[in-house]
């Protein structure tokens, strides 16, 4: 959870940095989530109640990476599965133009 403040409140993100870059700096990159299904959007990576510990589904939003202060984290709630962790980084990648043929 996150607390985005006064405006939109706490709400979920996913951690998006690697291991590393938690551990040793005072920002972490997050990707917002929202209840809303995806859509078919290549940005948006949807998962239903039983594919996150969450207690619901909805959608993770790449096209909304942000750099955040690890001061405005909150609890861990929750995490996804392994097969929704390779969707997320195929969705990253085309996100965020990067072309993989270079």
């Amino acid at each position: 959870m996150v607390d985005w403040g006064k405006d939109a409140g706490i709400h979920p993100a996913l951690i998006i940095q690697n291991d590393i870059g938690n551990e040793r700096g005072d920002y972490t990159i997050v990707a917002y989530m929202t209840h809303t299904p995806s859509q078919g959007l290549p940005m948006l990576v949807e998962f239903k109640n039983h594919e996150s510990s969450l207690g619901h589904g909805g959608s993770v939003d790449l096209g909304r990476i942000m750099t955040i202060p690890k001061s405005w984290l909150r609890e861990k709630v929750g995490h996804l599965s392994s097969n929704k962790i390779s969707q997320l980084n195929k969705a990253i990648i085309v996100s965020l133009g990067i072309d993989l043929e270079v």
